[in-house]
């Protein structure tokens, strides 16, 4: 039975890292904005505070573990360069249709992406969750590890998944 509840374990740290959860994170985004009717510029700014948030967790969490690195800071900074560039294409596609579906989307999914990471690096730092929280910030945690350890090292790394 403990196999069981770690391949479930395993599932739900892949679902909440995928690009549907972010994506289902979106259209809550979408739901908003229809309830605050915000013109994208106004909602720019909210996401570029989550950023530097993100960036200084980011940057502490990495300085007290001694894995700081300026290629994975001068990365982020690339990071938020492709948000604005992906939120200001999806902008352009709605005004030349008359539509407000893509920037409401795009803006969910990377306020979702981000909103993620600042808890990831909350928990890092050692900031308090509730357990059932904490566990899965740590299955999240691991998965990201495991996923850039595969990507820099493919020939040495084995995804080991629970059995059931």
């Amino acid at each position: 039975m403990s196999s069981l509840a770690g391949y479930l374990q395993y599932l739900f740290a892949k679902v909440v890292s995928s690009s549907l959860f972010k994506g289902i994170l979106g259209l809550l985004g979408l739901t908003a904005d229809y309830v605050w009717q915000l013109p994208l510029i106004s909602k720019l700014l909210p996401v570029l505070l989550l950023f530097i948030l993100d960036m200084i967790l980011g940057t502490v969490a990495a300085l007290k573990h001694k894995k700081f690195s300026w290629k994975r800071f001068f990365s982020g900074l690339i990071k938020l360069g492709m948000y604005t560039l992906f939120l200001l294409v999806c902008s352009i596609v709605d005004s030349l249709f008359h539509w407000t579906v893509f920037s409401d989307l795009s803006l969910g999914f990377v306020v979702g992406t981000e909103f993620l990471s600042i808890l990831k690096n909350m928990s890092k730092l050692g900031s308090k969750f509730p357990s059932f929280l904490t566990k899965k910030l740590k299955e999240l945690i691991a998965l990201e590890f495991k996923i850039e350890t595969t990507a820099s090292n493919p020939q040495n790394t084995v995804d080991k998944k629970p059995t059931i």
